[in-house]
């Protein structure tokens, strides 16, 4: 059972006795979910939980929650070798916040969402990160890979089992600002950190990205359809995000 499902129990300042009692009343609860038995290969993952991977971008304190660039709207979509396109998909944009065992998600207007988003914070518990933010979207994927806002509201209604975060920018780690690397890097090194052996199957993905120049039936195919809107972003932006 993961702390994030246990943490709303504790009734007293956190020890092991109201840990204890935390976890002895949540198991009773007819609604409490429990995540998949891992394998031997997802435990092992575990294991490395705090090993700290090589240093990278400006050492600095934890920032806490960083405002978001939002996007702009515009009629046509920006060329140039420069320019990297991503769907724009249609949910909530979020950041997910770990501090060890303590995983917050918060919106874009820095709202703590973390109960509504409570598989979220639990799938979340694998990343192989102690202190770590990732910038995101929360959605409720369709078979054929699109998303409806309004599936998402309605998902939430209930036990929201459906819900699956995708990570677009890594802004954080362990100790280390990364928002003056350049975008693709920071891709990169969130490729990493979000491993598909060990996340992708718990609701956490990387999204995918195209170059500008990449020609339409390429993107097609690379797609597996053809969605209506993208967002367009600087491979070697810097600063914000």
């Amino acid at each position: 059972m993961p702390p994030a499902y246990v943490k709303p129990y504790v009734k007293r300042h956190k020890n092991d006795a109201a840990d204890a009692e935390a976890i002895c009343e949540a198991v009773t609860r007819a609604n409490m979910r429990f995540v998949p038995t891992k394998t031997r290969e997802q435990q092992s993952c575990l294991m490395l939980q705090r090993t700290k991977p090589a240093a990278f971008g400006v050492k600095a304190p934890y920032p806490g929650f960083v405002e978001p660039a939002l996007a702009t709207s515009v009629d046509k979509v920006p060329s140039g070798e420069r320019w990297i396109h991503e769907i724009k998909f249609d949910g909530y944009r979020v950041q997910l916040h770990i501090a060890n065992d303590d995983i917050k998600i918060f919106t874009r207007r820095g709202n703590d969402w973390t109960k509504r988003f409570k598989k979220i914070a639990a799938d979340a518990y694998l990343i192989n990160a102690g202190l770590t933010i990732i910038d995101g979207e929360v959605v409720v994927p369709a078979e054929d890979g699109t998303t409806d806002f309004s599936v998402l509201q309605n998902e939430l209604k209930g036990k929201s089992t459906n819900i699956v975060m995708v990570a677009f920018d890594l802004l954080y780690l362990n100790g280390y600002d990364l928002r003056k690397l350049p975008l693709v890097e920071r891709k990169s090194h969130l490729k990493k950190l979000c491993k598909e052996d060990r996340t992708a199957a718990f609701g956490l993905s990387p999204s995918s990205w195209l170059k500008s120049n990449t020609a339409p039936n390429q993107r097609r195919a690379k797609c597996g359809i053809l969605f209506l809107k993208v967002c367009g972003r600087i491979c070697d932006a810097q600063g914000r995000f």
